[in-house]
């Protein structure tokens, strides 16, 4: 993309020069679609997500707004690119949201605004490849293939199709986006990406549905890229721990599947090894769920912090963790809700909420009130935001 961008830059900048057109009004339109999608993908530094980072050219980026006439361009990436002198312009809001989905390129970009600090994760997908790259506070934390890995009855993973994109949602509130991969010998794997926009919570989430109404003995591993520069740092008790770029930390990372404490009955692990974030769990059952919770605003996640794995009752019974499974996440003085229904959506409770959806992501207000970020429906696959 930053080649091809280049290329047309220039060749639009030329024809400006001589005072011809270089292209059809089509053409022009094809082009400012490029430059918006570019602005969207563009770091701080002026390289493109997914990118070579040597790559990187904040004047390029400039340029092109310029060649594609577009205001909207010029805001955004005027707020997103390092301003090159400290006294940096004040830059109006941009009409351009920061958040899109291309199902023709199977490309979602999620991101909480144009400021160079604010959280972004860019998902690609070409085929059975996923990629995935996550950055905050300007920095690049997580960059490079995210594979599927995991074994049933002690037989690997064996993907059988490429990745299909189920459902994407974006409101000024948050961005979701699901995706599903079919695997050999029936079942498939989901993938959930959430981000809120104001909150500044993320959300990576695996879940396997077997397709069968026999249990499975599953060992679910979640290998994320950790980028150059970039570690994973544990806690000593508990096993939450915190991203890091350089000697600052970026994210709070909690495993909301697993124990809290180290000393409490093993299921699975948050580590890094090999320059991957690897988060494994094991289950026996129909179905596993497998989420990882992010927080981007490390001044509230120093603070007390806590999680727990909630009953979900349905008909006034406790449903077994492969029907649904729910979280309640605190992160200094603010606290999150997780559900997610694994077999067939019914009425169900958590937490004193009902719910007859498939995901629900949300906060708890001072009142105990859950406000809902969005809720995904299994047989609309849509996300409609409730708040």
């Amino acid at each position: 993309l930053p080649t091809l961008l280049a290329c047309w830059t220039r060749s639009g900048m030329l024809a400006r020069a001589i005072g011809k057109r270089a292209w059809p009004a089509g053409t022009q339109k094809r082009y400012a679609a490029l430059v918006r999608q570019a602005a969207r993908l563009a770091r701080p530094d002026g390289s493109l997500a997914g990118a070579d980072p040597a790559l990187a050219d904040p004047s390029l980026l400039r340029a092109a707004a310029k060649v594609a006439d577009d205001q909207a361009a010029s805001v955004a990436l005027g707020k997103r690119l390092r301003p090159r002198q400290k006294a940096s312009r004040k830059w109006p809001a941009s009409p351009l949201p920061p958040a899109a989905s291309s199902e023709w390129s199977d490309v979602s970009v999620l991101a909480a605004g144009w400021k160079p600090k604010a959280p972004q994760i860019t998902v690609a997908c070409d085929g059975s490849h996923l990629s995935i790259e996550l950055a905050s506070r300007g920095r690049v934390v997580l960059a490079g293939d995210w594979p599927v890995l995991g074994t049933i009855d002690s037989k690997p993973f064996s993907v059988a199709g490429p990745w299909e994109r189920q459902c994407w949602f974006s409101d000024e509130h948050c961005d979701y986006l699901e995706l599903s991969i079919q695997l050999s010998g029936g079942g498939r794997l989901e993938r959930q990406v959430f981000l809120a926009r104001h909150d500044r919570v993320g959300f990576l989430a695996e879940a396997w549905l077997g397709g069968s109404s026999a249990a499975r003995r599953v060992e679910q591993q979640m290998s994320l890229p950790l980028a150059a520069g970039a570690s994973f740092s544990p806690e000593a008790e508990t096993r939450d721990g915190w991203l890091v770029a350089g000697k600052k930390p970026t994210a709070g990372v909690v495993p909301l599947a697993l124990p809290e404490w180290r000393a409490e009955r093993r299921v699975g692990e948050l580590l890094s090894t090999g320059g991957r974030l690897e988060l494994t769990q094991q289950a026996v059952g129909r179905n596993a769920h497998q989420p990882l919770m992010l927080d981007f605003r490390p001044s509230r996640f120093a603070r007390q912090r806590t999680w727990r794995k909630l009953a979900v009752a349905q008909q006034l019974k406790n449903v077994p963790p492969d029907v649904a499974a729910g979280y309640r996440m605190q992160s200094g003085d603010d606290q999150w809700l997780v559900y997610r229904s694994l077999a067939a959506a019914a009425n169900r409770t958590v937490l004193g909420g009902n719910f007859a959806c498939e995901t629900v992501i949300g906060r708890f207000l001072p009142t105990g009130e859950i406000e809902e970020y969005c809720h995904v429906d299994a047989e609309s696959r849509q996300a409609p935001h409730t708040a």
